[in-house]
């Protein structure tokens, strides 16, 4: 039964390629799942040029459609953020995720979502920063990222 919710999935538009998960792997829509076929199969065909060329031009139309996607979604992410301009001296928290202590491994939901206050010792990049950490509750290294 599985099957058949397989095909019905990969036989209909997607939201994100525009297009058929089908038609853009084998360039064609299976009429319906079948797995017994006495058919005899020609790998080789006069018309593969042309083929092939519909299936590059599909594969160019869904990689736009998912970079259109990844905008459209880029946007809706992005709708509430505002830029945060930190400087070398400011007081940080630090989510928890990004430090190891031997706390960290019980209770987590009852523990502070963040640690701090740190002071950022030195600027990166415009996204990362070097942290003043405690060295018995690092987990790799003292930098952060902003986001």
């Amino acid at each position: 039964m599985l099957f058949a919710f397989e095909f019905a999935y990969n036989s209909t538009v997607h939201e994100a390629t525009k297009a058929i998960p089908f038609f853009v792997d084998l360039g064609f829509v299976p009429d319906g799942p079948s797995f017994v076929s006495g058919m005899s199969v020609n790998r080789f065909s006069p018309a593969g040029t042309e083929f092939v060329n519909n299936l590059r031009a599909t594969l160019s139309q869904v990689q736009d459609a998912l970079v259109e996607s990844q905008k459209r979604a880029e946007g809706v992410v992005n709708k509430h953020r505002s830029p945060v301009d930190y400087k070398v001296g400011d007081w940080v928290l630090i989510y928890r995720g990004a430090l190891a202590s031997a706390q960290s491994t019980k209770f987590n939901k009852i523990q502070s979502a963040y640690f701090g206050p740190y002071r950022l010792v030195n600027k990166l990049n415009d996204n990362a920063f070097e942290v003043d950490v405690p060295s018995h509750i690092r987990k790799h290294q003292s930098t952060t990222y902003s986001s």
